[in-house]
């Protein structure tokens, strides 16, 4: 795939009670002639994880803590409540992307 100039990026954050949560670094590459988007996910530890959209109601506008937010503001470059759209490197699109 032909990337545009770079890729976006953002943080997602599960949490599982008070204390416990994970942190996941979300990518996404758009495709210069289609717009077609990939999306890359990571662990804090660096290891791939799967994305999995299961049930969540997305009227909560729950930002970091949605998957389906992220997502949906990553696609659209757009900053909303703590979901922080941040510019890849050309190293970082390189590692992850293979670019």
């Amino acid at each position: 795939m032909a990337f545009k100039t770079c890729g976006y990026k953002t943080k997602l954050i599960k949490e599982y009670g008070s204390f416990l949560y994970e942190e996941y670094t979300i990518y996404c590459a758009i495709e210069s002639v289609t717009d077609t988007c990939v999306y890359k996910m990571f662990d804090d530890k660096g290891k791939e994880c799967d994305i999995v959209i299961g049930a969540e109601f997305d009227a909560d506008d729950n930002g970091k803590y949605s998957l389906i937010d992220c997502l949906y503001h990553l696609k659209h470059k757009t900053n909303f409540k703590d979901i922080v759209i941040e510019e890849m490197s050309r190293e970082e699109m390189s590692n992850i992307f293979g670019r």
